[in-house]
């Protein structure tokens, strides 16, 4: 009877830790990719990528107007995306994910067009030239440490396996007095 109720203290000891501590999330970034349509035409533009996530919504209906791809990123890295038109116009686009100095994610969006390096995705008849001076390949920097800006302590978890640790090494105690049929 006593062992049984030593069980059931420890049981419910080990469920109210477990249940004190919170959940780890992933930190999460959203890219905005404007794209803009420019004429009396309407453009159809499609995004894709192989190894890259996508957005919910692969394509926009666009007319003189300006859009956004919204892409959610749980981790600073390199993404390409190919965005065209119904037209047959593509852009090569590299979005650059980086983290602060305070580990919040932050985004650059490259884009080119028929090898030329450009400000805007713009679509359309009336597009200006738009082009910039050419940017230096941009390298990820692997880091030996993650930052998944989870604040929480890890004080909790350790707290937890010692006394996990501390039951297990009691059971064990008590298992061998039993066995041997003496205390030790």
């Amino acid at each position: 009877m006593k062992r049984k109720k030593t069980n059931i203290l420890l049981g419910w000891m080990m469920l109210f830790l477990t249940l004190g501590m919170g959940s780890v999330h992933a930190s999460k970034h959203t890219i905005t990719l404007p794209i803009t349509a420019k004429g009396n035409t309407s453009h159809k533009v499609t995004i894709s990528s192989t190894d890259s996530p996508l957005p919910s919504t692969e394509n926009l209906t666009l007319n003189n107007e300006t859009k956004s791809f919204v892409i959610p990123i749980t981790k600073a890295d390199n993404y390409h995306y190919l965005i065209t038109d119904d037209k047959g116009t593509t852009y090569h686009t590299t979005v650059v994910v980086t983290r602060n100095a305070d580990g919040k994610m932050e985004s650059a969006i490259y884009a080119s067009k028929d090898g030329i390096n450009k400000t805007d995705i713009i679509f359309g008849s009336n597009v200006t030239n738009n082009t910039i001076k050419q940017e230096k390949n941009v390298v990820s920097k692997k880091t030996k440490h993650v930052k998944t800006e989870d604040a929480t302590s890890i004080m909790k978890y350790i707290v937890a396996l010692f006394l996990s640790a501390l039951a297990l090494f009691y059971y064990l105690i008590k298992y061998l007095q039993n066995k041997r049929g003496t205390d030790i």
